[in-house]
């Protein structure tokens, strides 16, 4: 139950950091490379056991549902969504690679975040008994 709230947590958490890139007009790629460092960061200390999966799955989420309403509500996704054929699969076709690195970075950011809050956790746990 908690790791069902967390990811609708992490999504929304992703949303809201997509949005908050783009409303200062900071280049979606960046913004999408931050929000994957920090909301892996946050899923790596809270969950434990397959934090990279989740947040794999959480970017790759979050990132599909932040770009298919960039293409619904934006006047440049509907131009680019008049494209016919050829022009539309080149363009999922690199968002997709987008949503894997954005996902491999996120998920490689909570493998380390779990590490080094575990370790940190062993180090007090060793000293404690001293």
């Amino acid at each position: 139950m908690k790791t069902k709230i967390l990811l609708i947590a992490g999504i929304l958490i992703g949303l809201l950091l997509f949005t908050f890139f783009n409303y200062l007009s900071i280049n979606p790629i960046y913004g999408e490379i931050g929000s994957a460092i920090i909301v892996g960061t946050i899923f790596g200390k809270k969950i434990k056991n397959g934090s990279g999966k989740y947040a794999f799955y959480l970017i790759f989420t979050y990132s599909l549902i932040a770009w298919i309403l960039t293409f619904l509500f934006t006047p440049d996704g509907r131009i680019a969504l008049q494209y016919s054929g050829e022009g539309l699969f080149i363009i999922f076709g690199f968002l997709l690679i987008l949503f894997l690195f954005y996902s491999m970075i996120g998920s490689l950011t909570a493998f380390v975040a779990f590490k080094t809050s575990t370790r940190k956790h062993k180090k007090l746990i060793k000293y404690s008994n001293v």
